[in-house]
This record gives C-alpha cells, sequence and structure tokens, in this order.
C-alpha cells in the first residue's frame, strides 16, 4: 500500500527521483534503483510513462562500477520479469526493446 499523499504527489516524485538518477553518490544511485524497483512491485501503472527512460537508467546502472548499486539495479528486471503477460503492455515491451 502506497500513502495517498505519496501518490498525490507521483509526479513530483517521478521528478525528483529523475534529478537523482546521475548523482555521484553511491548511496543516492543507490536508492533510486531501489525506490524504482519499489514502484514497479507495488504500483507499475505510475512508471507506465516513463519505461524508455526508466529502462535505460536502469540498464546503465546494473553496470555501475559500484557492486550495490548495481545489484538493486538488477531488481529491476528481476521484478519485471515476473509480471504475467497481462501486465506488460506492449509499449513497455517495445520500451525494454529500444
Amino acid at each position: 500500500v502506497m500513502p495517498g499523499s505519496l501518490v498525490a504527489q507521483m509526479n513530483d516524485f517521478l521528478g525528483v527521483l529523475s534529478a537523482l538518477a546521475g548523482d555521484k553518490g553511491v548511496d543516492v544511485r543507490k536508492y533510486v534503483c531501489r525506490s524504482i524497483v519499489t514502484l514497479l512491485s507495488v504500483r507499475p501503472e505510475f512508471l507506465h510513462d516513463h519505461m524508455v527512460p526508466v529502462s535505460q537508467f536502469m540498464l546503465t546502472a546494473t553496470s555501475d562500477q559500484n557492486e550495490d548499486v548495481a545489484l538493486e539495479a538488477c531488481e529491476f528486471w528481476l521484478v519485471f520479469s515476473s509480471f504475467d503477460e497481462g501486465m506488460v503492455t506492449a509499449e513497455m515491451v517495445a520500451a525494454i526493446e529500444s
């Protein structure tokens, strides 16, 4: 369950995550990955319109020089691959393929 106040401010939250994605701090990048994975697990519809940049970031993060960041990013792909076919849209697949 996600707090209603976060849901109401989701676009702002996603904007902040996007701004922090390129941060030099390892912990910051790790928590950005973790936040994205949590959103994908709990409320994937919030990431639907952002799958291209999210998937590009996560692909880059899986090869981060810091192992902790890379492991957090790998969780994204584990969660994504666990979706049943009914949850994965053609747009999501196209975003991942691009």
